[in-house]
């Protein structure tokens, strides 16, 4: 497996007279309203993913591989 590339992001944060609300910059490489980036939340959803089939499979195949029927 690579290296994973760090970036860091730095959004500024404002104070909108009119609106009365503190507005936040956007970035491309951030989802939106989130603390982690697009590849990270992508890297976690994959990871749980292959995860999740691999336990199943070896439940599925330690049954046969056992004779149970």
């Amino acid at each position: 497996m690579s290296e994973p590339e760090v970036i860091e992001i730095e959004q500024e944060k404002k104070y909108c007279q009119n609106c009365l609300q503190v507005v936040t910059a956007k970035s491309e490489l951030a989802l939106p309203k989130s603390d982690i980036g697009l590849n990270a939340t992508t890297l976690i959803c994959y990871l749980w993913v292959s995860h999740v089939f691999f336990t199943l499979g070896q439940l599925f195949s330690s049954g046969i591989s056992k004779g149970y029927s």
